[in-house]
């Protein structure tokens, strides 16, 4: 699988994603590793997708990990 980002503005992001066989997926996302209190789901199965997540704080880290199903 691979994932990559993309800063949409200063606020939110693009998380792209490649997997085989085609699934949904959740980004989890937090403000520190293993701590990832929000998440943003795909609405389809695909091989390839994007997920956008909204509302970050500007010039804030934040950790993430895609969990497939």
């Amino acid at each position: 699988s691979r994932v990559g980002e993309e800063e949409i503005d200063t606020s939110s992001v693009r998380i792209t994603y490649t997997v085989s066989p085609a699934r949904f997926a959740q980004i989890r996302f937090g403000p520190s590793p293993n701590n990832y209190p929000f998440r943003s789901q795909s609405s389809a199965s695909a091989e390839t997708s994007a997920i956008v997540v909204g509302g970050l704080t500007p010039d804030t880290v934040y950790y993430y990990t895609v969990e497939v199903r």
